[in-house]
């Protein structure tokens, strides 16, 4: 038996008739068979299916990446992620990008990577607009509920940590997914750089709010601060799993549970403001939307691979920091 959303049948051919047909593709069709074999990574297909309810997957396209974790013994990767060819003489379906491999997509002919471009975009779009619907609603609330002096106090923490927070743990996602196929090598360094500098950056910044309230004099901002700082803890949280969320081209879940995470945390900001909580019921929702965020992306994709090999650090360290400092000084230009 097979699956193929693009072949619902094979054609006769001059001295065969395989007379087979393309089955359902859902949880329990897959759950009935002993082993799937999966030949072809197309990007429209929901991988996460056969991860839940396979006995067990032979995986010769890297298609269930992702979830390693989550399948354990049950996926046996049959796939080799170091070489842009499959080996078999046509084309590959991974591509070389900054000394990584990229995702497998299925390019045969049917433009599934701009496909799989225009789904991402797409569903971007509409978590970005009801993201913005939301926190819009939200506003006009906060500014019934709050002080000016409350606005400001939040709106003077969220820019002074924007400009202390100098090294993203995001940085670190970016060049996890360019260089993909060494995942295995550097998940492990990445978490290390992303715990110790959002632990630094903490400390500084925590430890500076006092002295920032008593030379601006402005209230309240030493702790609106102290939550400010949890900023770079709820990144080093959230950037290994959204990364490993972006290599799998997973952009419907990445969508739908961001904009879980961050109206959320539009409506804590009414419900703080409605109980009287000042500058914190601005600052405080965004980070916990962060930290929701990053569980529940890694409840779907899990954080891979997490062994530490030491001899990665030092250069994964230097291009975190050049990017990291290259994209803080764009930030600070616009």
């Amino acid at each position: 038996d097979y699956y193929d959303p693009l072949v619902p049948a094979p054609w006769a051919g001059r001295k065969h008739d395989l007379k087979m047909t393309s089955v359902s593709y859902d949880a329990k069709t897959i759950a009935s068979y002993d082993c799937v074999l999966i030949s072809t990574a197309h990007s429209g297909v929901d991988y996460g299916v056969i991860a839940k309810t396979a006995k067990l997957c032979v995986d010769t396209r890297d298609a269930l990446r992702a979830f390693e974790g989550e399948m354990g013994a049950r996926l046996v990767r049959a796939c080799d992620m170091s070489s842009p060819s499959d080996g078999s003489g046509g084309s590959s379906e991974s591509r070389s990008d900054g000394g990584g491999v990229l995702p497998s997509t299925d390019t045969g002919g049917h433009g599934s990577l701009t496909n799989a471009a225009a789904t991402g975009s797409s569903w971007t779009l509409a978590q970005t607009t009801l993201n913005k619907v939301v926190a819009l609603f939200a506003l006009f609330a906060l500014q019934r509920l709050l002080t000016e002096a409350d606005m400001g106090v939040a709106t003077t923490a969220t820019s002074i940590g924007a400009f202390v927070l100098a090294l993203s743990p995001q940085v670190l996602g970016d060049i996890y997914v360019t260089r993909y196929a060494d995942r295995d090598r550097i998940g492990g360094a990445a978490l290390l750089l992303a715990a110790a500098s959002a632990v630094l950056l903490a400390l500084v910044l925590g430890a500076a709010g006092p002295l920032f309230e008593r030379s601006l004099g402005s209230p309240g901002l030493a702790a609106a601060l102290l939550f400010v700082a949890l900023r770079p803890l709820a990144d080093a949280v959230q950037f290994l799993p959204l990364a490993r969320m972006r290599a799998a081209l997973r952009y419907r879940e990445q969508a739908r549970y961001g904009s879980i995470a961050t109206c959320g945390a539009s409506v804590l900001s009414v419900v703080l403001a409605a109980l009287g909580a000042g500058a914190v019921s601005i600052v405080l929702p965004t980070i916990l939307a962060l930290f929701t965020s990053g569980l529940l992306y890694a409840r779907l994709v899990g954080y891979g691979p997490t062994h530490l090999h030491r001899e990665e650090v030092a250069p994964l360290a230097r291009t975190y920091v050049v990017g990291s400092l290259g994209q803080y000084l764009m930030n600070v230009n616009v």
